[in-house]
């Protein structure tokens, strides 16, 4: 199977935590660390927490494991920050380190995982949220998507990057009952919406 359908099959089937946070405060870098001698190949993971949740469990260890069958060096670089937005990831650090690791290790990287998105909108789906928060949230974040992703590609060039959709977290609420279920259901359009729309800026 190519690495294009385990993610596909990650995004359609629920793989894994595919699902926006909901953590407030600072984002939070997770540490992480290369051998300055290594020359890979490398494999960046970017993103919120869903790179992060469930520890070794989460998808880009499972990626890992799986594709050093076939690459047996390849290392995991994983910068994601549990609570990102693609605003912070712009202008926290996120992004200026990923291409500062890019541009280091010039065809050295094999692939890039990302996803972002979730925490831009993922407010907007809660009771008392304004009818305009999605729209405005969603152009801010197709802005700044679009510009991380340019960054990226200029920076690796023949790095194939794979970007990640979200599964609706709210839906959960619908097990409550009652009114609970109404509003669950509510943000299944938003939901799609936002999928597509990150469905179009990665392909």
């Amino acid at each position: 199977m190519s690495f294009a359908a385990v993610l596909a099959s990650m995004i359609m089937f629920g793989v894994g935590p595919a699902s926006a946070t909901t953590t407030q405060g600072t984002p939070q870098p997770v540490e992480h660390s290369v051998d300055s001698a290594a020359t890979g190949p490398f494999y960046l993971a970017l993103g919120d927490s869903v790179p992060l949740w469930d520890g070794t469990s989460a998808y880009p260890n499972l990626l890992l494991a799986r594709y050093q069958k076939t690459y047996p060096n390849l290392q995991l670089v994983n910068l994601a920050v549990s609570g990102e937005t693609s605003t912070s990831m712009l202008n926290n650090g996120q992004y200026s380190n990923a291409l500062a690791f890019l541009r280091a290790h010039q065809n050295q990287v094999a692939l890039i995982t990302i996803d972002i998105g979730g925490n831009d909108v993922v407010g907007c789906g809660s009771p008392g949220a304004s009818p305009q928060c999605f729209q405005q949230s969603e152009a801010t974040m197709e802005q700044n998507i679009t510009t991380i992703l340019a960054g990226l590609h200029a920076a690796a060039p023949n790095a194939p990057i794979y970007g990640m959709t979200y599964y609706d977290p709210f839906l959960g609420d619908w097990l409550a009952g009652g009114a609970a279920q109404t509003q669950a259901m509510a943000t299944i359009p938003e939901d799609v919406a936002l999928n597509n729309a990150l469905t179009s800026l990665y392909g």
